[in-house]
């Protein structure tokens, strides 16, 4: 009974600080995602002794739950027109973004003195953005019908795709092996094939099944068995080493060709809203200002350099990929 008491305690405290941090940041006119992260900062074990969470892993399994969420939402409303609108944009830009700023990131590593290994790992970090940071933000702007929002999340799931990739080729780099070209050709048409098939079999059956349920379910039953769907498509493509992320958007995509994709957005949006604050106070708890301020001349070049790199990137791959040059830079 203590542990339960215990772990309602932390959440009510969270989701508490969550609420004020959202009227506070709503009135401001400021991302409510940096309030997330500064109570994360505020609640976690890094600033001050005792802590106000202690169950970690548990918030980082609910936080968890809460990109699986965000992930099928945004499959539910961007569709497969959309998806094929910006798929062969999205890989060409994004692309051209990842390999500039890998490349980049390296250069910066070697001219920080770090080790060969070192500075490809920080190009491969950096290569990457936050899906889910990227995503609320647009979001709480209303941005999320824009035509520069439709590249800016075919990129980022490039990028998703991307670090899968990176993933896989970590542990032989970090070992000391090398990793050859026709690996990174090999794990591109792995990913590739395994969502091929999953859209392919997820078309043939799920929206005739969702449909035939849409005259007679309740809302409630169709968000329940959509949920189900959501997070048993997450669980098969980690299974298959892939992110569960990748998994919930084609699921989302799938549904989203049905009757139902109307009634199951209104549903999950609030459900969807809590985890996400959970997962943003989640990665604040696990930030260490001391360990920042300790390489806070380090952190800032690296932050100065990502911002200014990411910028041209991506404005040089949506150009290439041939959007106008105001779009281009908008993305």
């Amino acid at each position: 009974m203590q542990t339960e008491t215990a772990f309602l305690l932390e959440m009510a405290i969270i989701m508490v600080t969550a609420g004020v941090i959202s009227v506070i940041f709503s009135k401001l006119r400021l991302p409510v995602v940096i309030g997330y992260l500064a109570a994360g900062i505020i609640l976690g074990p890094n600033l001050f002794e005792p802590s106000f969470v202690s169950d970690l892993d548990t918030i980082d399994a609910l936080a968890n739950a809460g990109i699986v969420l965000l992930m099928f939402t945004l499959g539910l409303e961007f569709n497969l027109r959309r998806l094929k609108k910006v798929g062969l944009f999205a890989a060409l830009a994004g692309s051209v973004e990842i390999v500039l700023m890998i490349t980049l990131g390296y250069g910066l590593g070697i001219a920080l003195g770090w080790p060969t290994i070192q500075s490809i790992f920080l190009g491969a970090v950096m290569s990457i953005s936050s899906t889910a940071v990227i995503i609320k933000v647009l979001s709480d702007a209303d941005m999320m019908k824009k035509e520069f929002a439709e590249a800016i999340v075919g990129i980022l799931i490039i990028e998703d795709i991307a670090a899968v990739i990176i993933l896989t080729l970590s542990s032989p780099l970090a070992a000391g092996d090398g990793v050859t070209v026709a690996s990174i050709v090999l794990q591109i048409a792995y990913i590739g094939v395994f969502m091929l098939i999953l859209l392919i079999m997820g078309l043939a059956v799920l929206p005739r099944l969702m449909d035939r349920m849409y005259p007679t379910a309740s809302p409630e039953t169709l968000l329940i068995v959509s949920l189900g769907l959501c997070f048993g498509m997450a669980m098969v493509a980690q299974l298959f080493g892939l992110s569960v992320a990748i998994g919930a958007f084609l699921v989302g995509i799938i549904i989203s060709q049905s009757m139902v994709q109307e009634k199951v957005v209104e549903r999950i949006t609030p459900i969807k809203e809590m985890f996400m604050a959970l997962f943003f106070i989640s990665i604040g708890l696990m930030i260490d200002p001391w360990l920042i301020l300790d390489n806070i001349i380090v952190a800032v070049a690296i932050a100065a350099v990502f911002i200014v790199g990411k910028i041209f990137s991506v404005t040089v791959g949506t150009f290439l990929s041939n959007k106008d040059a105001r779009t281009s830079a908008m993305t």
